[in-house]
């Protein structure tokens, strides 16, 4: 749901006062009784309504001339919207009990549902609200109009939020700010939850949801140290518009005393680190630490503990920063924690709930909210400390936000209808059905909107579905009896907005969904879609953000589209909402964008000519940079999608076509460039076109750059001088360097480990590590005699960057395998690599399959099973890389590295584990483990005499003589010890046995 202004509200409570002026109205001319009475209230009503209308207008000026804060609530404008809802209520009870007869119908409609006293009293009620409003219409400024509609109870508080305005909903901080507190405080808030809050704040409608921030149990929570609260709902009914409003009054209670700490986090499925266990901890730390210096201190001591200064650093854990909270809570009389949307963290919401749970329970000074749908397993976990609020919309919210949205949608005319009577209709049906469900509400408007004819709409009045799922469903249905292309619009739309971690302006999104299918024809301006068109198509399923990108409207509109069971409807398969899909969609509209006819050139043109073009190109139509590396970032994602494979193969034509060499030229220039962008980029621009059109660089040379097997596999029968050697080597060196070799010449990953996210879906693809290398090998690719080097860097620097990026280790394991003698820098440069990825992974990393653990920790085993194989560790600066290997094995805790026989033991093992190794060899017999451990040179050999020391191997062999240990004894035999030699004491070894 979109917010409202003030003037929205007021316009709503007019639609709704109208409304029940009309249905008092026709009892007035029919009833028999209380005539008198009835006809003052009607009175009453139109007299509320004329001057709600001129407070109306006065709002809409005066919101022009100041931009009120959104978290105002009018307190009179609610009071008026629970009074005509009281009354609309009634009538419309009375309604119902109407029979279907005729004559009974006749008598029932003369019976006035309220007494004589009580109708006396409404409309005393309602003189009383007029007073108020007409006093409201002197203001001089929006400011005065809120303080005159507040509640005369509250004025205080009142003005003090209107004096505070904005700042008042920032994150409280009350310490000094400087550089290094900067630091600590932006390392530990991984997700800033302020704005989610700012948006919450703004989808509040002025006068809505005071029910629960002005109940007895909302205040016994936030004044109550040690209070636990959940509040719970069914999809819709606000609850994150509800966490915002509590979020106000916990930082106003935190503006007033300084001793009472706040802190809120708002879980949020658009963005996966938002469900993080360890980013919402830190987020509330990093929030507390800004309100005193205490706070700071103690989060400081965790920041050191995470840097020290001989070591890399590490991110804090749930442990630790559960830690450091308890010990910031100390510091506070009252810490109020609010956390929202717990059921929108997948598989981590039993982690975070139990973990807040503990939380609370441990601190008898935390004053905790967490709210959530009500779900099994949240319900389970918190069922015993806290106490439950169930959060659904009151029936005087749902009727002012419906009114409100009718009359917006009425001014805007996307909702055209020609009666009054109608428009009662449309309020009241939607106001009693929507059982405290606002998107419900939002979406039947949206439906009707769509309807063509006045009839039509009280048709669908009739079929309401009950549920969001058969809302979603009707929508959908709607859309099937449309036009095909409307129901490709709404698909791909849907899908784009699913892909991550894009967000899409209108503009961008209005491109890629107007792409037609059909390839290589020209796109005009006339068949793009409209923003209109767009949200017309897709309404109730997308909206606009604050900062203007689009997104799924609502939790449940993602959830519905994700749903097997929609794949699994012929009827609605085509809609379905996945990860590869909706990837594979991106990879298809950019593919089919880069090969318009829009963009083709001519390649034989002059070397300045061609950078003329792009340069126009790129000011004029900045979408084509996007699309030239938004496909290979959809393949990381949809690597084995069958329509987006034909699109790529179309692109890299053996010979290279006009399509290939804007795209191409594009591609490289954005690579090589220092600043990263190619748009303006002369020189960049020149050296790529260079590159590109050089006769020798086939275009099997770029999909071996991008890691591209399926298509050099389709080259090599397509293109009969695919082996050739371009400026960049052979297809075989440019698939083990990858796009190294173009941007090793500009860039040091290693010295910058963030910036592995810039490159990283450009230089991994696909997912089969090693099968392009594999493939060119086969083929009949070999290594020249004398390697490519790039700008001075050597290919091993090249793989090893490709390595760091890609977490795929089979170029620089495919070197070694070749023969390839490591050098000193070579060695230095594997060291700094390996020791950015320890201390990057994950979270310089894209999400995707190739960035999880158990795909490393395979192909970093290639890389260990290859160095040892060749044994690289015999010399100097292979040793160096092999115990960078290692130790990011270790590291990274990958489970094979408690395998010591994998590795040279003085690698695998430190010389204490080695001899505690000698120790449970001897212990258990195990002449095979012995062997391995007589192999480190720092056990001296059978020529070597006793010394006595631990290290000795006559030393260990006496002992294993000692232990009666024959298959230690063995070992040391194979190994060639001498039996008839003298331990360091002079006892002969025979004797000793």
């Amino acid at each position: 749901m979109d917010p409202l202004s003030v003037a929205g509200s007021i316009a709503g409570l007019v639609t709704v006062a109208d409304a029940v002026f009309r249905g008092v109205y026709k009892y007035y001319k029919t009833a028999s009784e209380a005539r008198n009475e009835i006809k003052e209230l009607a009175d009453r009503l139109r007299s509320l309504a004329g001057i709600l209308h001129s407070l109306g207008i006065l709002a809409n000026v005066l919101e022009n001339d100041n931009n009120t804060h959104p978290t105002i609530q009018l307190t009179h404008v609610s009071d008026a919207t629970k009074l005509l809802a009281d009354i609309q209520l009634r009538l419309d009870r009375s309604q119902t009990r109407m029979s279907d007869s005729k004559l009974v119908a006749v008598h029932q409609s003369l019976k006035w549902p309220f007494t004589k006293t009580k109708t006396r009293e409404l409309a005393d009620k309602l003189a009383q609200q007029q007073d108020v409003i007409n006093l409201a219409l002197q203001a001089d400024s929006l400011t005065s109009l809120v303080k005159l509609l507040g509640n005369s109870n509250d004025m205080k508080t009142q003005l003090e939020a209107v004096k505070l305005g904005v700042t008042n909903l920032q994150m409280l901080t009350r310490v000094e700010v400087d550089a290094e507190r900067q630091r600590v405080l932006d390392f530990f808030l991984k997700v800033n939850p302020q704005p989610n809050l700012d948006t919450s704040l703004k989808l509040r409608h002025p006068g809505t949801g005071r029910w629960l921030t002005e109940s007895l149990q909302f205040q016994q929570w936030i004044e109550t140290t040690g209070s636990k609260m959940w509040l719970s709902g069914i999809p819709g009914a606000g609850k994150t518009v509800l966490a915002g409003a509590m979020v106000q009054k916990a930082m106003e209670k935190g503006k007033s005393s300084p001793k009472v700490g706040v802190a809120f986090f708002f879980c949020d499925y658009k963005d996966p680190k938002a469900t993080v266990l360890s980013n919402i901890l830190g987020a509330l730390a990093s929030q507390l630490a800004r309100q005193s210096d205490q706070t700071f201190d103690e989060l400081k001591k965790l920041f050191e503990v995470l840097h020290p200064r001989d070591g890399l650093s590490k991110d804090p854990d749930p442990d630790n920063l559960q830690d450091s909270l308890e010990e910031m809570f100390k510091c506070f009389d009252q810490v109020i924690l609010i956390i929202d949307g717990l059921d929108e963290c997948g598989d981590n919401t039993d982690e975070i709930t139990q973990r807040l749970a503990s939380i609370a329970e441990c601190s008898i000074n935390v004053t905790m909210a967490l709210v959530s749908r009500n779900e099994y397993n949240i319900d389970l976990n918190l069922r015993d400390s806290f106490k439950k609020i169930t959060a659904g919309a009151r029936k005087e919210d749902i009727l002012l936000y419906t009114a409100a949205e009718i009359d917006k949608r009425v001014k805007d005319h996307r909702l055209r209808i020609t009666s009054t009577e109608l428009k009662d209709e449309i309020l009241t049906k939607l106001s009693n059905e929507a059982d405290g469900m606002f998107r419900w509400a939002a979406c039947q408007l949206d439906y009707l909107c769509g309807c063509p004819t006045d009839a039509d709409r009280r048709e669908a009045l009739k079929q309401l579905p009950p549920t969001l799922e058969e809302t979603y469903k009707r929508i959908l249905q709607r859309i099937n009896r449309g036009h095909p292309r409307v129901r490709q619009i709404v698909q791909k739309c849907c899908r784009l907005l699913e892909v991550k971690p894009f967000e899409f302006s209108m503009r961008v999104l209005r491109w890629l969904v107007s792409v037609p299918d059909t390839p290589n024809i020209t796109l005009d301006e006339n068949d793009i879609v409209t923003e209109a068109e767009t949200f017309l198509h897709c309404s109730s399923f997308v909206r606009k953000s604050e900062d203007g990108k689009l997104e799924f409207s609502h939790f449940t509109v993602r959830e519905f589209l994700n749903r097997q069971i929609l794949l699994d409807d012929r009827e609605f398969a085509e809609y379905h909402v996945s990860e590869p899909n909706s990837h594979a969609t991106l990879a298809q509209q950019c593919l089919r964008l880069l090969q318009l006819q829009n963009f083709d050139h001519n390649p034989s043109l002059e070397m300045d000519d061609q950078i003329k073009h792009v340069v126009e190109r790129n000011q004029n139509f900045n979408l084509y940079s996007f699309s030239t590396v938004g496909w290979l970032s959809g393949m990381r994602h949809a690597p084995q999608d069958v329509d987006t494979m034909k699109l790529v193969k179309s692109l890299f034509r053996p010979h290279k076509s006009a399509s290939f060499i804007s795209w191409a030229v594009q591609l490289v220039a954005h690579l090589i460039s220092p600043l990263g962008r190619a748009d303006d980029d002369r020189g960049s621009l020149r050296r790529a076109t260079s590159l590109i059109l050089d006769p020798t660089f086939r275009t099997i040379h770029l999909a071996a750059l991008l890691d591209l097997p399926d298509v050099c596999e389709y080259l090599f029968q397509a293109d009969s001088q695919w082996d050739s050697v371009s400026p960049l080597g052979t297809p075989l060196e440019c698939s083990i360097g990858r796009i190294y070799c173009l941007i090793g010449q500009v860039w040091q990953p290693h010295l910058q480990p963030k910036g592995f996210r810039a490159v990283e879906f450009i230089s991994y693809a696909t997912h089969s590590p090693g099968q392009t290398i594999e493939l060119l090998k086969m083929a009949g690719s070999v290594m020249p005699d004398t390697p490519k080097t790039y700008a001075g860097r050597s290919l091993m620097i090249c793989a090893t960057w490709s390595a760091i990026a890609s977490l795929d280790f089979s170029p620089v394991s495919n070197l070694i395998a070749m023969g390839w003698a490591v050098s000193s820098e070579e060695a230095m440069c594997f060291e700094e690599s390996m020791a950015s990825l320890i201390q990057g992974y994950p979270d310089a990393y894209c999400d995707g399959p190739h960035c999880q653990l158990n795909r490393l920790t395979a192909s970093l085993l290639e890389l260990i099973n290859s160095l040892n194989k060749f044994r690289i560790f015999d010399t100097s600066a292979g040793y160096r890389i092999c115990v960078a290997a290692w130790n990011a094995a270790v590291n990274l805790a990958c489970d094979f590295a408690n395998d010591i026989t994998l590795m040279d033991t003085r690698i695998s093992m430190s010389l204490v584990s080695l001899l505690n190794k000698c120790q449970v060899a001897i212990s258990n017999n195990d002449g095979d483990l012995m062997q391995i451990c007589l192999g480190d040179s720092r056990i001296s050999g059978p020529e070597t005499a006793d010394d006595g020391t631990e290290a000795s191997g006559y030393s260990l062999l006496r002992q294993a003589i000692k232990s009666c240990s024959a298959g230690a004894v063995r070992a040391f035999q194979d190994r060639g010890y001498d039996f008839n030699r003298k331990f360091a004491d002079g006892v002969q070894l025979i004797h000793e046995a």
